[in-house]
């Protein structure tokens, strides 16, 4: 049977991928005819041969935009858009991957309210879920709360006492787990007028403690001391002696926003204006793109060690020109963008991200790859060698499978594979009959 005949069975959007043994699991998805799959499809990594899997027992409805993990043998589903709506969260879609046996097991415990467009990453045996809205309704989920399940017995919880700046309810943003650390990447923030995000949120299980990093803006040299001076508008240095030493970089962002931000100790936040304590720097809006700029009742004081990093002693009230806050070169980064693939490569020390599209203007969509170094801090482009996957509606899952960044697009009986140093390669499938 060939791809064409295959394109009203195979999912073009919103369905997931995941690996077990020598194969890549896609299963779900929603087809180019409009209709949601539960198809479970299978692609061997060997000689690319594609098996529409048999399914027995009792297999869950169709759907789309939801999440899936391998644990002991069995995939889990989780949450998704059925042709009826939302899914039913009390229930956990279970296939046994050697014998294509379905079960619907009854979860137990907190159970989050059921969504889509969430983002999920495993970390031993649990699962955590971020995000998400509620189709239909378009009603963001559980903000700022993200919920564990463990697969071992099916338990959901709430991660609670979570220190640092918290993400929002964030939804078609991506999550993985690299090393020790949940990273988050891009997606929708409600807190920032519902426009697509280029931040970078961090997770320590160790921890327990939220940290983030914006894209599009300069390195933050933390090894930098800065104090912050608040009641900068009275005149004087707060009398806080206590007060922990801090670095601030300012930034110009392509939005025509500049932002401050900020680090102390190893918690690194962007510093939004609605949420910075009263009189801390945390940046301005640029009446003149090009030239001027108000730092908002606060300044900054210089400390030695700054680098390349802009530093500033004028008192609040006094405009600011570019050359006076040392506007830096953006360091390289991508687009802020939703509904894009994401895997881990180098043994889970660096983050690939491909594709998505832009927020307010679905017709565009990215064909770029990039990968975030978490040890280093700092993204780069993949080189555009071979051919990227399509740019097609909706969002297409990318795993890693051997090292690789991996997409599979059975409607074109094709699968995309990414070497985050060498670019593209286009394999053609095999459909077993």
């Amino acid at each position: 049977m060939s791809a064409p005949q295959l394109e009203k069975y195979c999912p073009t959007a919103g369905y997931t991928a995941v690996v077990y043994e020598n194969q890549v699991v896609v299963f779900g998805g929603k087809r180019e005819s409009g209709t949601i799959s539960n198809d479970v499809w299978t692609i061997d990594a060997d000689d690319l041969t594609v098996h529409l899997v048999p399914s027995r027992g009792d297999p869950p409805p169709g759907r789309c935009y939801h999440s899936a993990h391998v644990h002991r043998g069995a995939m889990f589903v989780i949450h998704g858009i059925t042709e009826r709506g939302p899914s039913d969260p009390t229930f956990i879609p279970s296939f046994q991957l050697s014998t294509g046996q379905w079960s619907l097991p009854r979860a137990r415990g907190d159970i989050p309210t059921a969504r889509c467009n969430h983002a999920s990453s495993a970390y031993n045996s649990v699962v955590y879920v971020l995000g998400g809205y509620v189709m239909g309704e378009q009603t963001i989920v559980d903000p700022r709360c993200m919920f564990a399940l463990n697969l071992d017995n099916l338990v959901w919880s709430r991660v609670e006492g979570a220190t640092g700046p918290v993400p929002g309810a964030l939804w078609g943003h991506s999550l993985n787990t690299c090393g020790s650390y949940l990273v988050a990447f891009g997606g929708v923030d409600p807190k920032d007028d519902d426009v697509e995000t280029d931040q970078l949120w961090f997770y320590s299980f160790a921890r327990n403690r939220w940290m983030s990093l914006a894209g599009k803006f300069s390195e933050l040299r933390t090894s930098s001391r800065m104090s912050l001076a608040s009641s900068a508008f009275e005149g004087r240095e707060p009398k806080d002696e206590a007060r922990p030493q801090a670095v601030a970089v300012a930034d110009f962002h392509p939005n025509n926003t500049m932002q401050m931000r900020l680090a102390v100790g190893d918690a690194v936040s962007l510093l939004p204006a609605r949420e910075v304590h009263p009189g801390w720097v945390y940046g301005c809006k640029r009446d003149d793109p090009a030239t001027r700029g108000y730092f908002p009742e606060a300044f900054i004081r210089s400390a030695e060690g700054a680098g390349d990093s802009a530093s500033v002693s004028t008192p609040a009230r006094s405009p600011m020109t570019t050359s006076s806050i040392g506007r830096q070169k953006p360091a390289p980064a991508p687009e802020p963008r939703l509904a894009h693939a994401s895997c881990v490569a180098n043994a889970g020390k660096c983050l690939v991200v491909w594709g998505g599209e832009h927020g307010d203007n679905p017709a565009i969509k990215y064909d770029d790859a990039w990968v975030f170094n978490v040890n280093k801090g700092k993204w780069k482009q993949v080189g555009r060698v071979g051919t990227a996957p399509p740019k097609l509606p909706g969002q297409q899952p990318m795993v890693t499978c051997r090292g690789l960044g991996v997409v599979p697009m059975l409607a074109r009986g094709e699968v995309y594979v990414l070497d985050p140093v060498e670019g593209w390669s286009t394999q053609t499938v095999t459909f077993a009959r």
